[in-house]
C-alpha cells in the first residue's frame, strides 16, 4: 500500500504525518522547537531539529513511504536555514497561497457553510475563504516581540487584543475554523487532555476563551510547563495565541471549531492521489466550483 510522510516545519512546531493511500493517519507527531523566536538559531537547535528530521526519514524508510518536507513563513524569510535543516530531501518552502489554500482544503471534513478558516503560526496568520486569502504578519512570536509578553503578564490585555482586532480584514462567514497549535492547545487546556484525534472538531466559545486568557496571564512559565496537556515549548506562545484567538472571535464569530489537521494532510492527499502537488484550488476556480468536496485519495476529489 502506498504511503507518504510529510514533515511540516513552522515557526513554533515541527509536525510529522504518516498517511496511507486510504487516507488513514498511521502516525502524527508534534514537536515544539520555537525556531521562529530566533533570527539566527543556535547551532544546538539546528542540530536537534536535523536529528528529528533524520528520525522521521528513518520511519519513512521502515514503512516504505516517500518523505516530503515543507516550510512556511519563517523559512520564506530564512530559506538558507531551511536548506540547513532539510539538505537534499524532497520538499519546498510553501508560498503564502500554497500554505493558505492547502490549509483550507484540510478543513473540508468539518461541517459548516460559508467558512472562514484561520491558520495561526508563529510568524503569520492566514485568513482564508474559498475565493482567496490574506496573510498577516501577526503570529505568536511576532506578538511576543511587539508587546514583550512574558509569564506572568501584569499589563492590560485589552490594548493587545485591540491592536490585533484593528489589523484583521473585514470578512463575513457562517463558520469559523481554526488551524494551528494555538487553537489545539486552547482546546486541550479546556478539556485537560492532549489527543489530536479527540480534539479535532472541538468547539471554542468566546466567553470560555476570555476566561482561559485571564487564567493563563497570571501563570508563570513554570506553572504552564507543569500542565501535562500542554506540549513542552508551547508555554512561550500560549498567551499571545490566546490574545489572537480572542480578537479573531470578537471580529468574526463567537464560536470556533478547532481542526487538528493542516496543510500537511491536504498535501499528503494530493501526493498520494496524483503523485505530486497539483494545486487543486486553481482547478476549482477554473471550473467555477463554489462547494469543493472533502479531499479523499480514493474519491478523486483532488484530481482534475
Amino acid at each position: 500500500m502506498k504511503k507518504v510522510g510529510i514533515v511540516d516545519i513552522g515557526s513554533n512546531s515541527m509536525i510529522f504525518l504518516l498517511m496511507d493511500e486510504e487516507g488513514k493517519v498511521l502516525m502524527e507527531r508534534v514537536e515544539e522547537w520555537g525556531i521562529g523566536g530566533y533570527t539566527i538559531p543556535p547551532f544546538s537547535l539546528i542540530s536537534k531539529m536535523k536529528e528529528s528530521i533524520s528520525n522521521f526519514e528513518k520511519i519513512c524508510r521502515e514503512n516504505n513511504a516517500e518523505i516530503h518536507v515543507f516550510g512556511t513563513e519563517y523559512f520564506r524569510k530564512h530559506p538558507e536555514i531551511f536548506k540547513k535543516l532539510v539538505g537534499c530531501l524532497p520538499g519546498k518552502i510553501l508560498s503564502e497561497e500554497e500554505e493558505a489554500m492547502y490549509s483550507y482544503i484540510s478543513t473540508l471534513d468539518i461541517e459548516g457553510d460559508d467558512r472562514i478558516v484561520v491558520d495561526l503560526g508563529g510568524g503569520s496568520l492566514e485568513i482564508i475563504k474559498k475565493e482567496g486569502f490574506e496573510s498577516l504578519k501577526i503570529g505568536t512570536h511576532v506578538l511576543n516581540g511587539e508587546f514583550k509578553l512574558s509569564q506572568p503578564y501584569d499589563g492590560p490585555i485589552n490594548p493587545i487584543v485591540e491592536w490585533i482586532f484593528q489589523r484583521l480584514p473585514d470578512c463575513e462567514g457562517k463558520t469559523l475554523i481554526g488551524i494551528g497549535g494555538t487553537f489545539v492547545s486552547i482546546a486541550a487546556f479546556e478539556k485537560k487532555m492532549w489527543d489530536l484525534e479527540s480534539l479535532h472538531g472541538a468547539v471554542l466559545h468566546i466567553e470560555r476563551v476570555e476566561n482561559i486568557l485571564g487564567t493563563v496571564k497570571k501563570m508563570s512559565f513554570d506553572d504552564l510547563k507543569k500542565l501535562e496537556y500542554l506540549l513542552k515549548g508551547r508555554e512561550k506562545t500560549i498567551l499571545s495565541g490566546l490574545c489572537i484567538t480572542f480578537a479573531l472571535m470578537k471580529k468574526y464569530l463567537p464560536q470556533m471549531t478547532v481542526s487538528t489537521k493542516g496543510f500537511r494532510h491536504a498535501i499528503a492527499w494530493d501526493i498520494l492521489k496524483n503523485g505530486e502537488l497539483t494545486y487543486p484550488w486553481k482547478k476549482w476556480r477554473a471550473r467555477g466550483e463554489l462547494n469543493p468536496q472533502p479531499p479523499d485519495p480514493q474519491s478523486g476529489a483532488l484530481s482534475c
